[in-house]
């Protein structure tokens, strides 16, 4: 069995023995491994093996890119192997003329599809109920779902992908792999890759080729040149988005802004209110907004001493004819200093792929430094980069003989700077105008001693009334009853008490527009009462108006006995047990992964003591049949 490695997309990269040995065989070093232009991918176009991702934040695209790259260094040859979103790959002409086909397929929420892959949804769909009957029993498959084991639909697109691709009769190369993102969800990829590598091999579904040599030449690169006065111009003339989408962002400008916790309290929960009243933004309580971070002047001028590049260099950032797969994003599609591109746009403090530290060995010149690069490749060595927390930036800064191409390290090696998810904190009812963020500040200390600053929150604990922040909205599932007098049970932990907040103003405006409310209870978890009680002036209010029925809080740090959201659910086994069963309420749960489980079981005990069943029958009533019709009454929104 030989191992997963994040290659390039040329051939190329350190290989153990046994892989060598096993590529012996000699064939044309030709390379054709592409990214399928913009447009519907139909029946004309024939690859050996085609790639398909739905990504809702990116990572489902970066896996299936670097297997591509993975894929054509192993087998090169004549294969062709492409890499295209599912937005735009048309199942019904395209599917059955695959030699092979991959999905890499991310499941948001409670097992609803990307963005991306809403039309690939609905084709499941006509699968399940049998409208659709193509015939791929000449098709191999393999299948990664990525998600949040937290959820009890864990990575559904995923399953359902392998289900009706099965179903429809084609043949699984390598068993179902499934990530957890609340995990190592980069280590569960790689041990799905070798399976599915393996399988690859045993089958000789692809040609096998030589290895060259990794070159500075053999790096997928953009063009880079410097700015013309029209690049120029059309920077300057450039206006912000309406906010409706992860290409579309809007520039808010910051209305409020002010930190949650005491001054005695060690952790810092930043409060924002961002204006959009000038945007395309439509949102309701529960959605989700996506921020952009920016990274800190210090960082920033360590990669740019590292690329030896004035910080004020003007450049223009073109498609490269060598490398016609490799599209410039649009956020590069304008004239930029190499200042606003390691700032906003590069992400140069997370792990690197193993598919970027083999195009960054290319460019040590020191020959010891190169092969100690490339080692790094090796499973052990990579896992170990993980488990430290080890940054692109500070790996570079380790081998002082790199010179980076700019056009390589913006192509190949540094990923686009993600955006990051907050649960919406307001109501339009209340905040029409704004959208409101309750951002834990991240900083910790890695195990190599480094002090790490989340980039998104560290970004936006140091805005101040007037500065902008670039966002965009998404629609969530996390939603109140249709029905304001249905029993509401919500329990969150920190800020997990974002959608609580929207969700109790929004029953504010329910009662002014004398709408019967139902009992709404709350379980609130922080650590003292009077260092990061968030919003408790707030919720006192709340109980005033009647719109909050019951409000139960947990303090971890506050006695000799750690007491938390799951043990004031046990002490109140009745009210929740009525509300729940008798009076068929809903149950909301927002904040980690682990508190979101914590507070599943404590229910499910509470339901096999309370009917006398066993844990088994109890969990298949709570949660897996907690519904009503098709409308669930358990949501959780868990990270």
């Amino acid at each position: 069995m030989f191992m997963l490695f994040y290659t390039s997309a040329v051939a190329g990269v350190f290989l153990v023995e046994r892989l060598v040995a096993l590529l012996e065989s000699k064939c044309s070093t030709h390379l054709d491994w592409k990214v399928h232009p913009e447009g519907k991918v139909g029946t004309q176009d024939v690859a050996d093996c085609t790639v398909v991702f739905a990504s809702q934040t990116g990572t489902a695209e970066g896996f299936a890119r670097g297997l591509a790259s993975q894929l054509q260094a192993l087998c090169g040859g004549q294969n062709r192997i492409w890499t295209v979103d599912a937005s735009e790959y048309d199942l019904n002409e395209r599917l059955s003329r695959e030699r092979m086909v991959i999905f890499v397929v991310a499941t948001f929420g409670e097992g609803g599809p990307p963005d991306s892959a809403c039309e690939l949804y609905s084709w499941l769909q006509q699968v399940q109920s049998g409208s659709t009957s193509l015939d791929l029993s000449n098709v191999r498959y393999a299948v990664f779902g990525l998600g949040n084991r937290s959820y009890e639909k864990f990575c559904e697109m995923g399953r359902l992908v392998d289900s009706c691709l099965s179903r429809l009769g084609a043949s699984a190369v390598a068993p179902l792999g499934l990530g957890d993102a609340s995990e190592q969800i980069q280590l569960d990829f790689e041990n799905w890759g070798n399976k599915l590598l393996l399988g690859i091999e045993t089958l000789g579904i692809l040609e096998r080729g030589d290895l060259q040599q990794m070159t500075k030449d053999h790096v997928p690169s953009f063009k880079i040149s410097k700015a013309s006065k029209t690049l120029r111009g059309a920077r300057s003339a450039k206006t912000a988005g309406g906010g409706t989408g992860i290409h579309d962002e809007y520039a808010a400008r910051v209305i409020e802004v002010r930190n949650l916790c005491s001054e005695a309290s060690e952790r810092v929960c930043m409060h924002l209110e961002l204006e959009i009243k000038d945007s395309a933004v439509s949102y309701e309580p529960g959605d989700h907004v996506g921020v952009w971070g920016e990274n800190t002047p210090v960082n920033v001028d360590q990669v740019a001493n590292i690329l030896d590049i004035p910080l004020d260099y003007e450049v223009s950032i073109e498609s490269n004819p060598a490398f016609p797969d490799l599209k410039v994003p649009e956020c590069f599609q304008s004239a930029l200093t190499l200042k606003e591109i390691l700032t906003k746009y590069t992400d140069i403090l997370s792990c690197p792929s193993k598919a970027s530290l083999s195009c960054l060995s290319a460019f040590a010149t020191d020959l010891a430094e190169r092969d100690a690069i490339l080692e790094l490749v090796e499973s052990p060595k990579y896992q170990g980069i993980l488990m430290q927390q080890k940054s692109l930036l500070e790996i570079m800064q380790d081998f002082p003989s790199l010179q980076i191409d700019l056009g390589a390290f913006l192509g190949s090696i540094a990923p686009l700077l993600k955006c990051r998810f907050y649960s919406i904190s307001s109501s339009p009812a209340a905040y029409p105008e704004s959208i409101h963020v309750t951002v834990s500040v991240v900083k910790d200390t890695t195990p190599l001693g480094r002090i790490h600053h989340g980039v998104a929150s560290c970004f936006l604990q140091q805005r101040h009334i007037g500065d902008h922040v670039r966002l965009h909205h998404r629609r969530s599932t996390f939603r109140l009853p249709l029905s304001s007098s249905s029993p509401v049970i919500m329990v969150g932990a920190g800020t997990g008490i974002a959608p609580f907040r929207g969700f109790l103003q929004q029953r504010v405006a329910d009662q002014m527009a004398g709408k019967e409310l139902g009992p709404a209870l709350l379980f609130f978890g922080c650590r003292k009462g009077d260092e990061d009680y968030l919003y408790s002036s707030e919720l006192s209010d709340f109980l005033d108006r009647g719109v909050l029925s019951e409000l139960h809080v947990a303090f971890s740090r506050e006695g000799k006995i750690k007491v938390y959201v799951q043990d004031k659910i046990r002490e109140n086994k009745k009210v929740i047990m009525d509300a729940l069963f008798r009076d068929h309420g809903y149950m909301y749960i927002c904040g980690s992964s682990r508190m979101g489980s914590d507070v599943v079981r404590a229910v499910s005990k509470m339901v096999s003591d309370e009917m006398g069943v066993g844990e088994d029958e109890a969990k298949e009533i709570f949660p897996k049949s907690f519904t009503t019709g098709h409308v669930k009454r358990l949501q959780q929104d868990v990270w």
